[in-house]
């Protein structure tokens, strides 16, 4: 899991970090797989993780919680893959990056 302070997001440590990961798992030969909260999808995205399955979690039916206005629960996460994510639901998305070759 990475996160960070709020307003310490956005300066490269998260990208070194993934970078140092796959760099390890390429001379290993390994798949990586990490599970993407909305904050994290465009990140995990850039550094060659594709999308692989989706967890909708209804979080208005479950904890009657509603999203407010501005308010990222993953809407527009892997749409691709399987339609945007219904009202009142959380999305997570299961990616993965297969090791490069070079």
């Amino acid at each position: 899991m990475l996160a960070c302070a709020p307003g310490r997001g956005r300066l490269g440590a998260g990208t070194a970090l993934l970078r140092w990961g796959a760099e390890f798992a390429d001379r290993e030969g390994l798949n990586t797989w990490l599970e993407a909260t909305p904050a994290g999808y465009p990140l995990y995205r850039r550094c060659g993780f594709e999308d692989m399955d989706v967890q909708d979690l209804p979080i208005s039916d479950l904890y009657k919680v509603v999203n407010t206005d501005g308010e990222d629960w993953g809407t527009n996460n892997a749409v691709a893959l399987v339609g945007p994510a219904p009202k009142g639901v959380h999305r997570c998305v299961m990616m993965r990056r297969v090791p490069s070759k070079a």
